[in-house]
């Protein structure tokens, strides 16, 4: 069967009380949608950004 590869990348916050993503990222992805149309998830990451770096000011200035 041919396949096409993927990278997603998701961008959120969250409160800081909450548990670490890369705690339960995997079974998010592996449930709903995901489940229903990948074969696999082969790799997941999970890093911290700077909210802000003028990088990322387009997401302090939607949370705001």
């Amino acid at each position: 069967m041919s396949q096409q590869g993927y990278k997603v990348e998701i961008v959120f916050t969250q409160p800081l009380d909450k548990d670490d993503p890369a705690d339960w990222i995997l079974d998010a992805v592996t449930e709903g949608k995901f489940a229903e149309f990948t074969n696999h998830i082969h790799a997941t990451s999970v890093s911290p950004i700077d909210l802000e770096s003028d990088e990322y000011k387009w997401l302090r200035d939607a949370t705001s």
